[in-house]
């Protein structure tokens, strides 16, 4: 599913991707990059969805425990 989602957004020239030996690097373009301002306000919106279902506390825990997941896991 990820291999998938990130072919498409190569397709659409938003990331380059280049492997070395069996790890795959995944780089935004400028494309990419101009992106980011709409990426960030969808990002905020999710947030604001799932901590009304969740609450804002549970929202914010679920916000800093997946950013921490992700730093951990950029550094395998």
């Amino acid at each position: 599913t990820v291999t998938r989602f990130i072919d498409k957004l190569a397709y659409r020239g938003y990331v380059s991707r280049r492997t070395k030996g069996k790890a795959s690097f995944i780089y935004a373009t400028k494309q990419g990059k101009n992106l980011e301002k709409e990426i960030s306000a969808a990002w905020k919106k999710l947030h604001q969805n799932y901590s009304k279902v969740l609450g804002l506390k549970c929202g914010n825990d679920l916000t800093y425990l997946t950013s921490q997941a992700s730093q951990k896991l950029s550094n395998i």
